[in-house]
């Protein structure tokens, strides 16, 4: 017999961008989703973001981010 586990155990959770399994030590968080450092890129550059520079945008009901604007 199987046995099946919630995902969540070990304290891992799934990528917002790339739907795979993030560590709680390899993770970040923003606007209440986690995902990888790797994924977390600009929506048109690619450009990798920061936490403490990006902003957010939600539009038809997905998220969207971008490198803050400076000022």
């Amino acid at each position: 017999m199987k046995k099946e586990f919630p995902q969540n155990l070990g304290g891992s959770d799934t990528c917002y961008f790339c739907q795979k399994r993030v560590y709680v030590m390899e993770r970040l968080s923003a606007e209440g989703k986690f995902f990888h450092r790797s994924c977390f890129k600009c929506e048109y550059c690619a450009t990798t973001l920061r936490l403490s520079a990006y902003a957010y945008d939600i539009e038809d009901d997905t998220c969207k981010y971008f490198p803050a604007s400076p000022g």
